[in-house]
């Protein structure tokens, strides 16, 4: 369920053909927190262009980048915010993507505050305002926050900075780790690795159960766990990301 005004968004994942089916209403979503790898392919990018009539609004995320993750992510998004103008957004998660978009000159791009970068400070009561000050001085206006007790301890402070608030849904952040567990290599140095990626971790996930008894999951290099106590998306957040979770760990479907 949406709260009336409330924006939702959905998480596309590739491969993506051009028959695929797309949402019918909401944002789309594409990209990747963690992993450079998993930045979209080209011909996504050509496919969603050729389809853009059908797209609501595009958001590219980005993780933490290489330099050649950089460049990826410059060439992606010129060719995506001359496609879809004002309504294409940027999630970056590392100030380096702030940065490369500055010099770029915005390109057009909404830029929104990723997660993990909002995200270490999940544990504080608020963000500190040289944090408010340093994202504003970059022109951002949007905030992805980890965890409802996150949202509801600083959407408050961030309205009145003017600037709006997302969450995803149904789970929330945790850590990643650089060793790859699908195809078995370590990011970073070792760009055989990297180069030789066969994204196989593409719509496979892993369920497991802490010895808490929380529920996680392992998606990618990244582990995620479920929102606890909450049988739907908060209502106070100005928009639900969907991610693109197997339908049974959903609470409100």
């Amino acid at each position: 369920m949406t709260a009336p005004g409330q924006e939702v968004a959905f998480f596309l994942r590739e491969p993506l053909s051009a028959e695929a089916p797309l949402p019918r209403s909401g944002r789309i979503y594409l990209g990747d927190e963690t992993c450079e790898r998993r930045l979209p392919a080209m011909a996504t990018l050509e496919s969603l262009v050729s389809r853009r009539n059908e797209i609501a609004g595009l958001t590219l995320m980005t993780p933490l980048l290489t330099d050649e993750g950089m460049a990826r992510v410059a060439e992606t998004v010129a060719r995506l915010s001359a496609a879809f103008g004002r309504g294409f957004e940027v999630v970056a998660n590392d100030w380096g993507v702030l940065e490369l978009l500055e010099r770029m000159g915005g390109r057009g791009a909404e830029l929104v505050c990723g997660r993990l970068l909002a995200g270490r400070y999940m544990f504080f009561d608020s963000f500190p305002e040289e944090f408010l000050d340093l994202l504003a001085a970059r022109g951002v206006r949007r905030v992805e926050l980890n965890s409802a007790a996150q949202l509801r301890a600083t959407r408050g402070r961030l309205r009145e900075r003017g600037m709006k608030t997302h969450l995803h849904w149904p789970a929330m952040f945790l850590t990643a780790t650089r060793f790859c567990p699908c195809d078995g290599a370590f990011a970073g140095p070792d760009r055989e690795a990297i180069a030789s990626c066969s994204r196989s971790c593409d719509r496979r996930f892993a369920v497991m159960t802490h010895p808490s008894g929380r529920r996680l999951i392992l998606r990618g290099n990244a582990y995620l766990a479920l929102h606890e106590g909450l049988s739907g998306p908060p209502e106070e957040a100005d928009r639900i990301v969907h991610d693109d979770l197997p339908a049974g760990l959903d609470p409100s479907a």
